[in-house]
């Protein structure tokens, strides 16, 4: 059984968007993805192979007081097993994920939040998670537009993330997902508040 995650960092921060953003989070970053977004926060060539037992003694030495996990990356679903996800919550760990779409939930696995930011077409995403997922959130550029809801699988919340590539760029970015918002009010805008403010 694998029992090793290949992790590009592990931090303890704030969560800086969608629903629980300013909540105090453990950020574990996996390398390696299927797709090549050029916006991107993952180096993917960079990580080691960590077993699941350290990553969790690290874990709870960068943050004592804290219980709830993100798995991001990269794409996490290409690593997490049921049986990995599983020794963290017998740790009393809560788990969340930030995936891009493209695989579905192991078999048996328990998520206490899902995240989709889907980089594959809609009807990929609708089949990967019929059950439905917390929060998907569509980083958007300027003229952009996510796919009409009946194509997406139910989500608690519906956002769209304007993508931080330049500054004149960010705010035409912004404004364009800020009308896009008032226009489509199902949707909420979402920005990526610790590259505003600068926390990791």
């Amino acid at each position: 059984m694998k029992n090793s995650l290949k992790v590009n960092e592990i931090f303890y921060s704030l969560q800086g968007e969608g629903n629980n953003v300013g909540m105090p989070v453990i950020f574990i970053r996996l390398s390696g993805c299927n797709m090549k977004c050029p916006f991107c926060d993952t180096l993917h060539r960079q990580g080691r192979f960590i077993s699941i037992p350290i990553i969790i003694e690290e874990i709870k030495r960068k943050a004592k007081n804290c219980n709830y996990i993100i798995f991001t990356g990269g794409e996490p679903l290409l690593q997490l097993t049921t049986e990995i996800i599983e020794q963290f919550l017998r740790q009393g760990f809560k788990i969340g994920l930030e995936t891009n779409g493209t695989l579905p939930i192991p078999k048996g696995a328990h998520f206490d939040y899902i995240t989709v930011s889907p980089k594959v077409e809609a009807l990929t995403v609708k089949n990967n998670f019929p059950r439905g997922v917390n929060e998907i959130r569509y980083p958007l550029a300027f003229g952009d537009a996510p796919p009409p809801l009946h194509l997406l699988p139910y989500a608690d919340r519906y956002y769209v993330s304007p993508l931080f590539d330049g500054v004149l760029k960010n705010q035409i970015n912004i404004g364009w997902c800020v009308t896009f918002c008032k226009e489509h009010p199902v949707w909420s805008l979402s920005v990526q508040l610790h590259k505003i403010l600068g926390f990791a």
